[in-house]
């Protein structure tokens, strides 16, 4: 039987950002969040033998990460702007699920890894709040679990 510690064998959700990886690594600027969704299709295999149930088998698989940040008046790689460009422009970006250091640079090489669009984007701003974005990355093909995180 495994043994556990809760001190050492929990992942702290502070340290899990999304970074984006081009000519350098910059994780997402001021994220609040982040998620890994990971799904896949089912394609309906009911026939007349599977007795009045439903019947299916595994097909595609899709997976996505959105964030929430708060926005940035300083441009740079990661900022709202930068976003907006990169989906007005080609929407593909290499991403990587992973760990920050305490200057918010990804220790190793990250947890998770593939090449996504950038599927939606969106500003929100309240009265008397800070003014908020999120965003979601649509996977491009596989999603790669980085050997050794």
């Amino acid at each position: 039987m495994a043994t556990y510690n809760s001190n050492t064998d929990i992942l702290n959700g502070t340290n899990v950002m999304i970074f984006l990886s081009g000519s350098t690594i910059q994780p997402l600027a001021f994220a609040q969040d982040c998620k890994l969704s990971i799904s896949r299709a089912q394609i309906d295999s009911t026939n007349k033998m599977s007795k009045n149930f439903k019947a299916s088998i595994p097909g595609q698989i899709s997976w996505s990460m959105t964030s929430s940040l708060l926005v940035t008046k300083v441009s740079g790689d990661t900022s709202f702007d930068s976003l907006m460009a990169i989906q007005l422009g080609s929407g593909s970006v290499n991403i990587i699920m992973g760990i920050a250091d305490s200057n918010n640079a990804l220790t190793g090489s990250g947890m998770y890894t593939g090449t996504a669009n950038i599927s939606s984007l969106d500003m929100d701003s309240k009265d008397n709040a800070l003014c908020t974005s999120s965003v979601t990355f649509e996977g491009s093909g596989e999603l790669v679990k980085v050997v050794g995180s």
